[in-house]
């Protein structure tokens, strides 16, 4: 496949919103900071909508630098995240190139469902003059959890041939699971490159002698079938803490999967995730579900035997594997060796991918 061919004067815009602070926009300052640190290619983080003047703390690692206006030339590059919105903006440009890095496929359902279901909401605003538009954001926005049926749905459109769609010059995927389903829609020009975990997980080491029977989960993150673990868990009499990531900063969350033997993940997994991974590196046996971007070895490096559908019965078994690491954590953590290795050569693998698809003159 060939990829994109840059010139000695182009310039790469990558598009991230302003006002998030979470692992996909961060994935895409890492995108421009790799693009000009290692392939030397003038890139820029461009912030939409256009209100910060500085970079987030977060990401000043990176060592990004922003620009306020986007030059629509043939020989430069736009980058933006499949949000509906951030496509439209970038196809409003005739010249200039562009990719859409697609961190998750759902996500562009989910923001088309909500748009549909706020424009139904504002013509009922608009005749009943009952609430206003801020109640609507407000009521909607917290219970993002969009229904399967709608959402097969708006699966059903001709991705490849939609107005916002068919402007688009090239195609990164952040997962396999996301790749084969625009392949699935007849899309080409798609290429994978993999994020990878904050170098803080990185670099952090864990000792097996300082690990506690403590069994962690992210509460935003699948606790209705979480909730019925822990549940059946305390019904019939199982000895297992569960604690929350919740309410921690970086260095909190690090010094919990220290001390933790066991991360459990049953959500929906749009991608390839961060927590699983970072909990790899951090000396803890992962059990997960079966959806999405869990069922590829690729997205989700987790042995096959630490996966489960969340189905009801299958919680026993869950529990009994649950007890069991706990009760044989050394053992069951070489079984996560291998994957802490591809972990661990992720950032290089990033690059590498990076050097494929943006080829030099």
């Amino acid at each position: 496949m060939k990829g994109i061919r840059v010139y000695d004067n182009t310039k790469i815009y990558v598009v991230a919103p302003s006002n998030l602070i979470t692992g996909g926009p961060e994935q895409l300052h890492a995108i421009a900071h790799h693009l000009k640190r290692d392939l030397e290619i003038e890139s820029y983080i461009y912030y939409l909508p256009p209100k910060l003047d500085a970079v987030p703390e977060p990401y000043k690692d990176y060592g990004v630098a922003l620009s306020k206006t986007i030059e629509d030339e043939e020989k430069n590059i736009i980058i933006v995240p499949e949000i509906p919105k951030f496509i439209e903006f970038a196809n409003r440009y005739s010249k200039i190139r562009k990719v859409i890095y697609w961190l998750s496929v759902d996500f562009f359902y989910q923001f088309l469902f909500y748009r549909t279901l706020r424009g139904i909401l504002m013509a009922i605003v608009n005749r009943i003059n009952l609430i206003t538009i801020e109640k609507i954001n407000k009521a909607l926005l917290p219970h993002f959890d969009i229904p399967s049926i709608a959402l097969k749905e708006f699966e059903k459109i001709d991705l490849k041939n939609s107005s916002m769609i068919s402007k688009v010059y090239f195609h990164l995927t952040q997962s396999v699971r996301s790749s084969e389903h625009l392949k699935s829609k007849g899309i080409e020009n798609t290429f994978c490159v993999f994020d990878y975990i904050n170098r803080s997980f990185l670099v952090e080491t864990f000792d097996e002698r300082s690990k506690e029977n403590i069994v962690c989960y992210n509460p935003k993150k699948g606790f209705e079938f979480t909730s019925k673990l822990i549940k059946y868990s305390s019904t019939y009499n199982r000895s297992i803490k569960f604690v929350p990531i919740i309410g921690l900063d970086r260095r909190g969350v690090i010094e919990l999967l220290k001390r933790s033997k066991v991360y459990i993940d049953f959500g929906s997994f749009p991608g390839k995730e961060r927590i699983p991974r970072e909990a790899i590196m951090l000396g803890c046996c992962v059990i997960t579900g079966r959806r999405g971007s869990a069922r590829y070895f690729e997205d989700v490096p987790v042995p096959d035997e630490y996966k489960f559908e969340d189905k009801v019965e299958n919680i026993p078994l869950i529990l009994d594997k649950i007890q069991d690491c706990l009760n044989n954590y050394e053992s069951h953590l070489r079984n996560f060796d291998y994957s802490r290795e591809l972990i661990r050569r992720e950032p290089e693998d990033f690059v590498n991918r990076l050097r494929q698809v943006f080829v030099k003159e």
